[in-house]
């Protein structure tokens, strides 16, 4: 998917374009500034590096000897039984659970029968192939002739056992047992290297940040901050007009320098996915297609979803993500005396025996209230207008309001009508590129996402409001409790 787009023809001379001869010096919205682009580009890059260190970490850490394990167990259920016997007795000697002298004859034979069979199938007339087999062929007789005196294990007659299909399965099977013990005496290491790597990129990505928000405004850096964590998928059919909304929608939500630095720095990211695009098709959803959530709704048909630092959205239903969004900015931007301050304002007002809000989402969790406060007070819940302002919670939740002001600035719904057009004009989808793994060169899966080892939280359908929550409207929704587990899986990122 690409972070970034590149036009891909000139806009000189097209719809809006002035002569600068002209005198006139027209308005440039903040997210068309040339400094805003450009540090977006800038930051989108530093986060696909940091994603693909964060993902690497996460495969030295929780995958790396558990797939090796699996592997060496794939190989040991298809193999013959001679192949079976054989592998054992080479992890016996390296166990020292055995003299190495039997594994040593064993390990001869093997060869003995394999350049044998490498003569068989090599023509007469190649007389330099011939030749070096023959000669590695009478060094392995000569050590067997050493080895004579070795006894073999009771199951083995001749080396008539050692067929092709034995030498395949003892093949695969030692590459996976090396692969094994690679991991195992190497996991540190490779842990080391990755971690190392990760807390590089955090720090580029921060330093970076910390650069560009003294040169931009609260505004400028809130249009340059959603500009770099939206993600668009190639399949969307105007990606520039969806994209441009996106942005505009994260916007509204991050006119807080410092929280919106804090979502930079934290690694989130805005997934993009076509409407036809069940969230379950993305890898970090993916073990929960077919499944529904605690009230019963199918996640295959939910609009939008925060999972760990990703936050997945259809392009019909971009007014779902200052939601979640808002669900961002509790996880990864609030202190933890403000998330304290949350649950307690949430518990206190559940107990209350004449508490206003029975039934209504709000009242689904303490993170589902601080959402729907935040898209109500910062004008982007698309539920009953009434209570779409920041007068809303100030008057019915005042003790929220002094954290709600902290966070989205005095005045949020200031940037609403400075909405920049949207012109599809076909652009270019730069990839994201990933750096080299610090590990050797071998056959192991792709790290897995690092958003696949997080909890879940989603937003439902509600067909009578555009985004489906309202502050006084009861819809439903599902968070997988803290600390659940969830399957892992060998992915790309879906971006």
């Amino acid at each position: 998917m690409s972070s970034v787009l590149e036009w891909s023809e000139s806009e000189l001379g097209g719809a809006g374009w002035i002569d600068p001869d002209s005198g006139e010096r027209p308005e440039v919205h903040p997210a068309e500034n040339p400094v805003v682009r450009a540090g977006a580009v800038r930051l989108s890059a530093e986060l696909d590096v940091v994603e693909a260190a964060e993902a690497r970490v996460v495969f030295y850490r929780d995958d790396f000897v558990r797939l090796a394990r699996e592997r060496l167990a794939t190989a040991e259920t298809s193999a013959s039984a001679v192949a079976k016997a054989i592998s054992a007795v080479y992890a016996a000697a390296d166990t020292n659970q055995v003299g190495s002298q039997q594994a040593d004859k064993l390990r001869n034979l093997v060869e003995i029968a394999a350049i044998t069979h490498q003569l068989s199938n090599t023509p007469a007339d190649s007389p330099p192939a011939r030749t070096g087999l023959e000669a590695r062929l009478d060094q392995a007789l000569q050590r067997s002739a050493a080895l004579a005196w070795v006894s073999l294990p009771d199951w083995y007659t001749s080396a008539g056992q050692f067929t092709d299909t034995t030498l395949r399965d003892l093949d695969r099977l030692e590459a996976a047992r090396v692969g094994l013990r690679d991991a195992l005496d190497n996991e540190a290491l490779y842990l080391d290297i990755a971690t190392e790597q990760r807390d590089t990129a955090r720090q580029n990505l921060s330093d970076s940040v910390e650069d560009l928000a003294p040169r931009l405004s609260s505004e400028q850096f809130a249009c340059m901050t959603a500009a770099a964590l939206v993600t668009t998928s190639p399949e969307i059919t105007q990606p520039d007009t969806v994209r441009r909304e996106a942005e505009h929608q994260a916007a509204l939500m991050l006119q807080n320098k410092h929280i919106a630095a804090r979502l930079l720095n934290a690694g989130v990211r805005v997934v993009i996915i076509p409407k036809d695009t069940p969230l379950t098709a993305l890898p970090e959803f993916r073990h929960l297609a077919g499944t529904t959530t605690s009230d019963g709704r199918h996640w295959d048909d939910q609009n939008a979803a925060i999972t760990g630092r990703t936050i997945a959205i259809r392009d019909n239903a971009l007014t779902h993500l200052p939601h979640e969004i808002a669900h961002a900015i509790h996880e990864h931007a609030l202190d933890d005396a403000d998330k304290h301050h949350i649950t307690l304002l949430y518990r206190d007002r559940l107990q209350q025996p004449d508490a206003p809000w029975p039934g209504n989402y709000a009242s689904t969790n303490e993170h589902e209230l601080f959402a729907q406060l935040s898209t109500t007070y910062t004008g982007t819940n698309h539920g009953h207008v009434t209570n779409n302002s920041h007068i809303w919670p100030h008057k019915k939740w005042p003790e929220t309001f002094p954290l709600l002001r902290n966070t989205y600035g005095p005045n949020p719904t200031n940037i609403h009508q400075r909405h920049p057009a949207t012109t599809d004009k076909h652009p270019h989808h730069t990839a994201s590129t990933n750096p080299p793994s610090p590990t050797p060169a071998q056959d192991t899966p792709e790290p897995p996402s690092t958003a696949t080892y997080a909890k879940m939280r989603s937003t439902g359908n509600n067909k009578n409001s555009q985004n489906g929550h309202s502050p006084t409207e009861k819809t439903s929704s599902t968070r997988i409790p803290s600390g659940a587990t969830q399957q892992t899986a060998t992915v790309k990122r879906a971006m």
